[in-house]
């Protein structure tokens, strides 16, 4: 047998090798650790929304929750929250619509961060609500919401009803790198408008976008087109 013999070069070539392999594959490893070791920790304490039904509608104070352990929010990742709940006490069935909105600060400079809010931003609602962008047009104004809307209407009876359950707060994967690094103060209110008000205009055949738009609207005038959200 004919040994051949090994040349300085070739080991050199075959240990550059070898060591551009580890480096690829430690550079990988340590690029995905990095990004998921940053990842929403501790608990996050929403308070319930009250309904009290009076007249046309009804309003609850705001319920507020604030992300701010100075990581990275990974879209999609459970948030360990409490449950977000709404005590209905209404005496007629009524339409609820949850609006939410996410004051985004940078850590570094606590400079508030721009984002589009015309796509879902948050995910965790249960099937009983649907994510909708609402454009109101009053005064010569023009301002988006983003809601949760009930497509039927809730009895009159008390009754918790449950927005959001426990743990399943999530920021939906449409959010982007301007999220990073960032502390992210989430509010919700909720608004409610008797659904026989409504009969007229909302049918079975109605789509779930134009009876959206339809309660909207009348949530809007009910509160002279002031949809702000405030603390009890």
């Amino acid at each position: 047998m004919v040994k051949k013999k090994v040349s300085g070069q070739t080991i050199t070539i075959i240990v550059l090798g070898i060591l551009l392999l580890l480096t690829i594959g430690f550079g990988g490893v340590y690029a995905y650790y990095s990004f998921r070791s940053n990842r929403i920790t501790g608990r996050i304490v929403m308070a319930n929304l009250n309904i009290q039904f009076q007249e046309n509608g009804g309003a609850s104070g705001a319920s507020e929750m604030v992300l701010s352990n100075g990581v990275n929010v990974v879209p999609n990742e459970f948030l360990q929250n409490t449950p977000l709940i709404i005590n209905n006490n209404s005496n007629t069935p009524i339409y609820i619509a949850v609006l939410y909105k996410l004051n985004v600060y940078k850590l570094d400079t606590e400079e508030l961060v721009s984002y589009d809010n015309s796509v879902p931003l948050i995910k965790g609602a249960s099937n009983d609500w649907y994510d909708y962008t609402y454009v109101q047009e009053a005064n010569g104004t023009q301002n988006v919401y983003r809601c949760l809307i009930t497509l039927n209407p809730q009895p009159d009876e008390y009754k918790e009803i449950t927005v959001i359950a426990e743990n399943q707060l999530r920021l939906h994967e449409s959010v982007g790198d301007e999220f990073q690094e960032t502390s992210i103060n989430f509010l919700f209110q909720a608004y409610a408008i008797s659904s026989e008000s409504l009969d007229e205009w909302i049918d079975e055949n109605t789509s779930n976008n134009d009876k959206c738009k339809i309660i909207m609207d009348a949530i809007s005038e009910s509160y002279d087109y002031d949809l702000r959200f405030t603390t009890t």
